[in-house]
């Protein structure tokens, strides 16, 4: 193909133009990309080729636009090939029938620069999604509607027409990034248990994504669980769980009698309190020994809850602080911890080959104005931001909503 070019630049000879475009769409016909799963040998298949993918979550809803690069990167460094993003319906309709897609909604760029990046992308489209998000994602009038109901179902339709066509051109197999995509959320943790509302899911998915792309469910891990959030069996089932709770999936998937793909995640090992306050309950290095046992991810950043948009426990007037830094290995402010570098160190080690250099912080943040620190000496500062860390708790607890 470089010979071709050259030749180009020699002769301007039309025919060299035909036959350089000709072969540009050849290759391109010939250059097919697939991402399935192999249920025989129980392993994901990437153009052909058993693949595992080494994930965690990033909100790009809780970080500012100007970060998303950074955070990006930054978790590639650390050896991840794939990340999880939640798509809060509300975040993006927040009145009936005005969409937004622009700034820090621009979910398609955020997509696009982990594409950029080298992560892949598992899209969790809800349409309701937990993420201790306000209202889980949903209007609070249409949340109170049985699922199948036209006033909640229809909307949710109109939402995924919004959003569904925007998604379809970074699909893996159009040479974007998107793997799976995950429909609904925990739904077999609530009493509807409304097979027609998957099942009415999961069609319209398949009418607009197409044929190829994967669907899944994520429930936790227990077979009352799975018999209602993955009723439909065409939907790829997936559960998380906490550590506490490390054997209980390889039970539930024997009594299945299915052989499922394993993949490698990150989870903070912190849980969010009665009082919504976040708490660490594991050090950098019990989280490394640890981490492999979990089996879907969570956060790797957490970032933090701006406007209105944090939400609550609906069985008390409790709300989530502003922060959602969920202790995660880059901290809410983006900066990489002791747990990171860990955690970086055991993937390299366990999984991958190549190490890439982390990178500093990209884009620093505006000069705080000096007066805004008047009062303050280096000890209040230390008080302030280092303190809560001292009493960490030896609970070997995983996050309170693992994988939401």
């Amino acid at each position: 193909m470089g010979l071709i070019l050259a030749l180009l630049g020699l002769f301007n000879c039309p025919l060299l133009w035909v036959f350089y475009n000709f072969s540009v769409v050849i290759e391109k016909f010939l250059t097919t990309r697939s991402f399935s799963i192999d249920t025989k040998n129980g392993t994901f298949l990437k153009d052909d080729a058993p693949f595992r993918y080494v994930s965690g979550s990033l909100h790009y809803f809780r970080i500012p636009q100007i970060y998303w690069m950074d955070r990006l990167i930054k978790a590639k460094a650390a050896g991840l090939n794939a990340i999880q993003i939640y798509i809060p319906w509300n975040f993006h309709e927040p009145f009936p029938g005005k969409y937004v897609f622009y700034g820090n909604h621009d979910v398609v760029k955020f997509i696009s620069m982990a594409h950029d990046v080298g992560l892949l992308v598992l899209v969790r489209a809800g349409p309701y999604i937990c993420a201790e998000w306000d209202f889980v994602s949903c209007f609070f009038s249409l949340c109170k509607e049985q699922a199948s109901a036209n006033k909640f179902l229809g909307p949710v339709i109109r939402w995924f027409q919004q959003l569904f066509p925007r998604l379809h051109p970074y699909l893996y197999e159009n040479g974007g990034p998107i793997i799976m995509i995950q429909l609904e959320n925990e739904y077999g943790s609530y009493v509807t248990c409304d097979q027609d509302y998957l099942s009415t899911l999961y069609e319209f998915a398949r009418y607009q994504l197409g044929p190829n792309v994967i669907l899944y469910t994520t429930d936790g891990p227990s077979m009352n669980d799975l018999k209602c959030g993955s009723s439909d069996r065409r939907l790829f089932t997936t559960i998380d769980f906490n550590v506490s709770e490390a054997s209980l999936p390889f039970s539930v998937f024997k009594l299945l009698c299915r052989r499922a793909p394993v993949t490698s995640f990150l989870n903070s090992l912190a849980f969010l309190d009665d009082s919504m306050l976040l708490n660490r309950t594991a050090s950098a290095r019990r989280f490394t020994s640890l981490v492999f046992l979990l089996p879907f991810s969570y956060m790797f950043h957490g970032g933090s809850n701006f406007g209105f948009w944090s939400g609550g426990p609906s069985a008390s007037n409790a709300a989530i602080t502003t922060s959602y830094d969920y202790d995660a290995p880059i901290s809410e402010a983006g900066d990489i911890t002791t747990k990171y570098i860990m955690l970086r160190d055991l993937i390299f080690k366990v999984i991958l080959t190549d190490r890439l250099s982390v990178p500093s912080t990209l884009f620093l943040p505006l000069n705080m104005p000096d007066k805004w620190l008047k009062g303050l000496s280096s000890e209040h500062l230390v008080s302030i931001f280092l303190k809560p860390f001292d009493s960490v708790s030896l609970l070997i607890t995983a996050n309170y909503q693992s994988g939401r």
